[in-house]
């Protein structure tokens, strides 16, 4: 009982201590900088890239997403607060960087076509991409190469950097263009395409919908996403900037982001009633808080459980002991009673001994 009172103290420390993030130490430069943009990172979200940025139909509701979590994480750790300008497509709004507009681009793989005109960060995912078909899709048991898809047709979100890949290394394949990877997963399921080629995270978030049951990965293409922000060359104090709030970032974080939006294919989605304590909208010390308080809700029910059960197992032993008095006192009783009876019967026996004796006596005197 000791140790649950510890663990109890230490659970309401914990509740009572939140965990605070730690602070990135900029440099003068970089502290100038983020002052003169009054604490402020402008944002050109993509409308249609789910689960890195995407929004609902409602122009003024807020992206989400994971690169945009990452984003808001790397802004708290530097005290800075993102602002979300419009959403649209990536197509855009490249040609928008490219005439000279600022902003930081949440999801994209490093090209040397994309460096002439833009910073990259860090990558903060790498995420393979795959080879994506219908379920009867006639092939041999093996994992499946791009090779294994010359002269077919492959659909790819055009302005991804597979697709330049797929261009150079593997030409004989006839790839269909298509504007997100939503359309490509329907065209391949139409039967309009062969195959589709898409990052893993992507597949998982449209399977863990429900939306494709019908097509698996049967192969890897030998490409690696390795998602970055991306500002203009205008802006390189930003890049260095959000470098320093990615390397603060834990492995724990990380997780957290992860497993919050990529569901791998093979593995069912989690229930939306399920409880998530560590929603990334939330400062993490009352994830923390949470994830405590229901430890130690769990905890005390199992001390009143272990407690009631104690006591009921206690009173059953009173009342067992209680039985076995009683029925020693009431054998006793009866021995007693038999004692009794057996007393009174041996005092009969001698009386009707001595009238046996004095009717044969009698008898004997009469003969005589």
């Amino acid at each position: 009982m000791l140790c649950f009172r510890y663990i109890i103290l230490i659970l309401f420390l914990i509740i009572l201590s939140p965990v605070s993030a730690r602070a990135v130490v900029l440099s003068p430069d970089q502290a100038d900088w983020l002052t003169k943009h009054k604490d402020t990172i402008v944002v050109r979200p993509e409308k249609n890239y789910p689960p890195f940025s995407f929004v609902s139909s409602v122009p003024s509701i807020k992206p989400k997403g994971l690169s945009v979590d990452y984003l808001e994480l790397v802004a708290r750790k530097l005290g800075a607060q993102p602002t979300y300008l419009e959403a649209k497509s990536r197509a855009v709004i490249m040609t928008e960087i490219k005439s000279g507009k600022e902003g930081v681009v949440l999801a994209l793989t490093e090209t040397d076509e994309r460096g002439e005109y833009m910073y990259f960060s860090e990558p903060f995912i790498s995420l393979p991409a795959v080879i994506v078909t219908r379920k009867d899709f006639k092939h041999e048991n093996r994992d499946l190469t791009l090779a294994d898809f010359n002269a077919k047709q492959v659909s790819i979100t055009d302005g991804y950097a597979v697709m330049d890949y797929i261009k150079n290394n593997y030409p004989r394949i006839i790839i269909e263009p298509v504007t997100d990877d939503e359309v490509a997963l329907q065209k391949l399921l139409l039967g309009e395409v062969d195959a589709a080629v898409m990052d893993l995270a992507s597949l998982s978030y449209y399977t863990s919908r429900d939306m494709l049951s019908y097509v698996t990965i049967v192969g890897q293409t030998g490409f690696e996403y390795k998602l970055s922000f991306a500002v203009p060359k205008s802006m390189p104090e930003l890049q260095d900037i959000l470098n320093s709030g990615l390397k603060e970032i834990t492995s724990a974080e990380r997780a957290i982001i992860k497993d919050r939006w990529i569901t791998f294919p093979s593995t069912p989605e989690p229930s939306k009633n399920k409880l998530s304590i560590f929603y990334l909208g939330t400062p993490l010390w009352i994830g923390f808080s949470i994830g405590a308080a229901i430890i130690l809700l769990i905890l005390l029910i199992f001390i009143i459980f272990h407690n009631r059960r104690h006591h009921h197992y206690h009173v059953a032993s009173l009342s067992r002991e209680h039985d076995k008095k009683q029925k020693i006192s009431d054998l006793t009783e009866q021995l007693e009673e038999l004692e009794s009876a057996n007393s009174v019967l041996g005092e009969n026996m001698e009386e009707i001994k001595a009238l046996e004796k004095a009717i044969q006596d009698k008898i004997q005197h009469i003969n005589d």
